[in-house]
């Protein structure tokens, strides 16, 4: 993220959010950002002022306006236009994990992107710097603007358990969420384990369950700080997967509750069996500048739930 940051202050464009991870070194982005840089999406300041995108600003008027539950009926209806596969036409699409960070402690974590507001891998950047040369951490990327998305809930969690089989090649593994992101690690593990491939554990940051409230229109996410930080692919995205509901698993897991509420506006709840920590920040800023004591609880939990044997140091 800093270089993200860096990069957009020297150029001053208006770069993607996931600029880094989608270019394989820095050379050839920085070749780019050079001799081409339209290819990335940049946007000079003068063109900030356009609308980011029509779902984008429909968003920011709903809630500046108080009609948050207008829009998620508008939402709901566009996603069905969006191209679609179902569970059983999904192997094509099965996504590589991205890799932020390496490490020789078990479980490999592997972080599953918000569905709303924060998207994407990047929100895991920060966190992923603290577990560097003690756990490796994989991530998956979440899908670009125009790629047919997964059809129903059960299709996405297929795609994700396939990703998490593919990507950890056989090492354990703990399932990892904010936010929404939370829904679909724990829809997830429930999948795995139905294949017989146990998580060792899941990691839920700041999730509300979907009728515990903070979960939909006005929870987290719906704020006013929101719609900058949204493409009409992933809000179109939230609107078909409404209805991720939680399953239960076997596997332990622990509730990360951002200590401040006020960006929530409610306490991170889970209606079924977890242990549960207070961390810093509030719901955003858990992945952020309290990235580094958030990776700390999970650390110190994980070890607990998770010992390592002698033939894995």
């Amino acid at each position: 993220m800093r270089l993200s940051n860096r990069l957009a202050e020297a150029t001053e464009l208006r770069l993607p959010a996931t600029l880094v991870f989608d270019h394989p070194s820095p050379r050839k982005l920085a070749v780019l950002l050079r001799q081409r840089p339209e290819a990335v999406g940049g946007l000079t300041p003068q063109a900030e002022s356009r609308p980011p995108g029509t779902l984008v600003g429909l968003l920011r008027t709903a809630v500046e306006s108080g009609r948050s539950d207008e829009f998620m009926d508008l939402l709901f209806a566009v996603s069905r236009f969006r191209p679609a596969f179902q569970a059983a036409d999904g192997a094509e699409w099965v996504p590589d994990l991205l890799r932020l960070a390496d490490g020789f402690e078990q479980p490999v974590l592997v972080c599953f992107p918000s569905l709303l507001a924060i998207f994407g891998p990047h929100e895991y950047a920060r966190m992923a710097t603290t577990f560097r040369a003690r756990r490796t951490v994989l991530a998956l990327p979440g899908f670009r603007d125009g790629e047919p998305l997964p059809a129903t809930v059960e299709a996405i969690v297929e795609l994700g358990a396939r990703g998490v089989l593919r990507g950890t090649k056989g090492a354990p593994f703990a399932l990892l969420g904010h936010s929404t992101g939370g829904l679909l690690a724990q829809a997830t593990a429930a999948r795995l384990e139905e294949l017989g491939a146990r998580p060792a554990a899941v990691v839920l940051v700041d999730t509300f369950a979907l009728d515990g409230g903070g979960g939909g229109a006005e929870g987290p996410g719906a704020g006013t700080e929101a719609p900058s930080r949204m493409t009409g692919a992933i809000l179109a995205r939230d609107g078909g997967y409404g209805s991720v509901d939680d399953a239960k698993i076997t596997a332990p897991t622990l509730l990360v509750r951002a200590a401040d509420t006020s960006s929530a506006g409610v306490v991170g709840s889970w209606p079924l069996e977890h242990a549960a920590v207070d961390g810093r920040g509030d719901h955003f800023t858990v992945l952020e500048e309290d990235a580094p004591a958030t990776a700390e609880l999970i650390e110190g939990w994980l070890r607990e739930v998770c010992p390592q044997s002698p033939d894995d140091m």
